[in-house]
């Protein structure tokens, strides 16, 4: 069972990180520091989003996106990394 926890707890270790990288390129995209008609970058962003947007697609239907003037506010990102966080926290406690 402790095997179990502790590939879960990866996982989670794991898609936390994919997570991040996703929003560093998001940002390096809208920025246009990285060129997004590039192929290989194209691949890689289309792979991160198809990985990461599923449980975004969720959190957004309960939050929505917060509006402001000019500033769109997507909180879903930080309300996933709070759930990984929590999740790993409760592995790590049925662990011991």
């Amino acid at each position: 069972m402790n095997f179990l926890f502790k590939i879960m707890h990866l996982f989670l270790e794991l898609y936390s990180q994919i997570l991040f990288i996703n929003i560093i390129i998001s940002f390096l995209c809208s920025y246009n520091i990285v060129n997004t008609s590039n192929l290989f970058v194209r691949l890689v962003t289309q792979l991160l989003h198809s990985i990461t947007e599923p449980p975004l697609i969720i959190i957004r239907k309960i939050i929505p996106i917060v509006v402001t003037n000019s500033l769109h506010i997507d909180l879903s990102y930080l309300i996933l990394l709070l759930t990984i966080y929590i999740l790993q926290n409760g592995l790590i406690a049925l662990m011991q």
